[in-house]
């Protein structure tokens, strides 16, 4: 921890393998609610759910980018977005099992209010003491439809 920063480089999520199965099972419920949507001739929600679809696709099939972190005295940098520290309040390292060790930053952004940030190969113990010295440490876990879309397997 030279200088009172940290950087640390790791995949901006954990690919999950989908099977062929998975890609037909969502490919069917998309089809059929499709079909109930023209049949009520909603044609927008139709689009919508198509866009959806294959937006879907296309991200799953997506290998996940390798992001720099670094935790800085201006904030924290993820790639080339810095998150300043007047824009979060408090932090947490969550360890939810010795595989998924995630850094978890609370933010005054009501859009984006928790950021989940992986901490795969770096020592959590560094980034909290250096994290201790700008933000508060509170407990925090992660968003329940979050949790929901991980056992789905998205």
């Amino acid at each position: 921890m030279e200088n009172d920063t940290l950087s640390w480089q790791t995949y901006e999520y954990v690919q999950k393998k989908r099977r062929v199965e998975w890609f037909w099972a969502v490919g069917i419920i998309a089809v059929a609610v499709i079909v109930v949507s023209i049949i009520f001739q909603n044609f927008l929600f139709a689009i919508l759910v198509l866009l959806s679809v294959f937006t879907l696709f296309l991200f799953a099939s997506r290998e996940p980018r390798l992001v720099t972190f670094s935790i800085t005295a201006r904030g924290i940098l993820a790639g080339k977005l810095l998150y300043p520290y007047t824009s979060l309040e408090s932090f947490c390292i969550s360890k939810t099992d010795p595989e998924s060790i995630n850094l978890l930053v609370k933010t005054t952004k009501n859009l984006s209010p928790l950021i989940t940030i992986p901490l795969s190969n770096v020592n959590p113990d560094d980034v909290g003491g250096l994290l201790a010295q700008y933000l508060a440490e509170e407990e925090l876990s992660q968003p329940p439809l979050q949790k929901i879309m991980d056992s789905l397997g998205f």
